[in-house]
Order: C-alpha cells, then structure tokens, then sequence
C-alpha cells in the first residue's frame, strides 16, 4: 500500500487517489479561498488605514454626539436646579422674604422704647387669649 494514496469511497468503491486529486476533485475550494484573499488585500491596503478611517466616521462622530448631549444635559440641569432651585430659592427667595418682614416691621416701630415695649406686651396678651380661648 503506498503512504501517499488515499483510499475515498466515492459511489460504493474505494478508488485510489492522490492528496491533490481529492482536494480539487471533492472539495470546491472558493468559498475558502475568498475569505484568505479579502485577508490578505486587507493586510496589503494596510489594516490600521481602515481601522482608522472606521473610527474617525463612526467612533469619532458617536464620541462628540454624547460628550455634546452630555454638556447640554449639564446645562439644562444647571439652570433649572442650580440657578433656579438653590439660587432662586434660598439665596434670593429667603432674603427677600425677611427683608419685607423687616419693612413691615420697621413701618410699625415708632422709635421710642416705651411704645415698642407696649406693643411686645399687647401682642403676648392677645397670644395669651388666644390659647386660652382655644384650650391649649
């Protein structure tokens, strides 16, 4: 028997054949052969052109998209939290609301002691009626 003939069974018989034969006779070697041949016109152009020419299309694009959503987020939350939350709020809402208090209140003292005494004492009489009143 001699080492470099295969043995196929092609319709019920075992025919002897070379490596070659079998290979060109039994197997249809394109759709194989293409996937090698795109690797290697791949390889040629140069890989690292068309790995950067991908990202600066997609990558590059889908990279300034979400850092630009990502600031406009950022102001929008800005404006509506921080300038219109925590600065309309407490740092302008609060003083303004103590400074009409102090208006009002400095519309109703008079400037001499003994009257503004009088009015502290007249306003702790009418709590002090109020809760009675009330049961407290």
């Amino acid at each position: 028997m001699n080492p470099t003939l295969l043995w196929v069974s092609a319709s019920g018989g075992h025919v002897p054949m070379e490596p070659l034969q079998i290979i060109f006779e039994y197997w249809n070697p394109i759709p194989y052969i293409l996937p090698i041949l795109g690797a290697i016109l791949i390889i040629s152009i140069g890989i690292s052109d068309i790995f950067e020419k991908i990202e600066q299309r997609v990558f590059v694009r889908i990279n300034n998209f979400v850092a630009d959503a990502a600031v406009s987020v950022g102001e929008w939350l800005f404006r509506v939290f921080e300038l219109g939350g925590m600065v309309g709020v407490i740092n302008e809402g609060v003083p303004s609301v103590f400074t009409s208090l102090y208006h009002r209140v400095k519309k109703v003292q008079t400037g001499v002691l003994s009257y503004n005494i009088l009015y502290v004492m007249i306003l702790l009489l009418l709590l002090m009626l109020v809760l009675m009143l009330r049961g407290a």
